[in-house]
């Protein structure tokens, strides 16, 4: 009786900082008979997974990816990975490496306009009968800047087309079938990363109130990022004839550079980063344009809050009201290739427009700036809220 062995590849991306994704493939291969047994081989990304993340260019070792391969009746050991460049271009990597745990088996190097590349692995991997094995797939970012090969605002993606082993009983070559479809990671010179920070006092009272507190973290890698908008959602309780009414007026920005908001950043008066916004959108919608495009060194942290005066008008009955105030994100990229980067003012639909700085520092008018889609920390509907009630 002839016996038929096939290897099949099952992939899956992780959570890795949050940021790597793919969709689903449904798809699957024949049903394989031989006259005792049937066996379906389906193919999927494995869910839940996040769909993006950020790196900065020169980064090594930056996992994109895990691959998982499955073995029917007959062991198999995996001599071979074939990869394909699905989003980017080569100058944006260095090189892909395969690793089976803490150990390295695999390189490939993607050359020209060569989106295909073959590894071959070392040692090769053993896959018993009817297992699973799951492999890392890590990339080395290429620079960005000056005379350096890294894309600014780049999607990379890379994706396992096929896999190829030797069957141990038959010792025949094995095929996969399948392949991934990673959504991949963008990179930049540099990128921000934002927190929530405590108020001091959650108890809502009239006069000058603290509503918010964030915090703004920068990569080591790169010269830092500048900030040029920033948006906030402040929604006030229903007015009530019983419960009373409340206003919001005379908004403010302060930026700090310690974590006790004592020591107002340089520049701006008392640290003051957008002109005073007398009163609330009647949606609650805040947008802070900065005076100036603020830099935000590189492996540093500044902090942020925003005042306003608190008006409240009792009611008939006991006062009661809150007022919640949170950062708002973006909820997708705004500019695809072959542009990526774009000036300050072609993004006033985004709700945060920062810059990671292609060079030293930017300006408004230079096209290097994006938006808040997949930075770290910041959802895309906002950071995490802050309501003060009484």
């Amino acid at each position: 009786m002839k016996k038929v062995f096939m290897l099949v590849a099952l992939f899956s991306v992780f959570v890795v900082v949050g940021c790597l994704g793919g969709g689903e493939n449904n798809s699957s291969a024949p049903i394989v008979t031989d006259g005792y047994r049937s066996v379906e081989l389906a193919i999927k990304n494995d869910p839940p997974t996040p769909a993006y993340k950020i790196v900065t260019g020169g980064a090594i070792d930056q996992v994109i990816g895990h691959v998982q391969l499955k073995t029917d009746t007959q062991a198999v050991s995996l001599e071979q990975i074939s990869l394909k460049l699905t989003n980017g271009t080569s100058a944006d990597l260095s090189q892909v490496t395969i690793w089976d745990g803490a150990e390295k088996i695999g390189s490939a190097v993607f050359i020209g306009r060569n989106n295909i590349a073959t590894t071959t692995l070392s040692p090769a991997i053993l896959i018993p009968a009817n297992s699973k094995k799951t492999l890392s797939l890590k990339a080395d970012f290429s620079s960005i800047g000056v005379n350096q090969a890294g894309g600014q605002g780049h999607l990379v993606a890379v994706d396992v087309t096929s896999a190829k082993g030797i069957g141990i009983v038959t010792r025949t070559t094995v095929d996969s079938t399948g392949s991934t479809a990673f959504t991949g990671v963008r990179m930049f010179r540099s990128y921000p990363m934002f927190a929530p920070e405590p108020v001091t006092q959650t108890t809502l009272v009239a006069g000058v109130a603290d509503l918010y507190r964030f915090s703004v973290s920068t990569s080591a890698l790169g010269d830092g990022i500048g900030l040029a908008k920033l948006t906030f959602s402040i929604k006030t309780s229903v007015p009530n004839d019983v419960s009373g009414t409340m206003t919001v007026t005379s908004i403010k920005v302060y930026g700090y550079s310690d974590p006790g908001f004592s020591s107002p950043i340089s520049g701006p008066i008392n640290g003051q980063i957008v002109a005073t916004i007398p009163a609330l959108a009647s949606n609650g919608m805040v947008i802070a344009t900065l005076a100036s495009v603020l830099q935000v060194p590189a492996n540093s942290t500044l902090y942020f809050k925003v005042v306003g005066d608190v008006g409240l008008t009792p009611g008939t009955g006991t006062f009661a009201g809150a007022i919640t105030t949170s950062l708002l994100g973006d909820a997708s990229y705004p500019v695809q290739s072959p542009i990526f980067m774009v000036p300050v003012a072609s993004l006033s639909d985004s709700n945060l427009v920062w810059s990671p700085n292609w060079m030293t520092s930017s300006t408004e008018t230079d096209s290097d700036w994006t938006n808040g889609f997949g930075v770290a920390g910041l959802p895309s509907d906002h950071l995490q809220s802050t309501t003060i009630s009484k």
